[in-house]
């Protein structure tokens, strides 16, 4: 598994939803940076790329 498109990817504070842009479009708060990654090609998820560390 790799990941699509590497960018940075984000967490809501507040619903803990994990984003690939800074601000959370339904709480309407920035969001904290937790890291490199992107969405799975697989299953479309925001996975960070040190999650797939163990997979390569």
């Amino acid at each position: 598994m790799s990941v699509d498109t590497v960018n940075v990817v984000y967490e809501c504070g507040s619903c803990g939803e994990r984003l690939v842009e800074r601000r959370c479009p339904d709480c309407n708060v920035f969001a904290r940076r937790l890291g490199a990654g992107g969405r799975c090609p697989s299953c479309d998820e925001i996975v960070l790329a040190s999650e797939l560390e163990g997979d390569l």
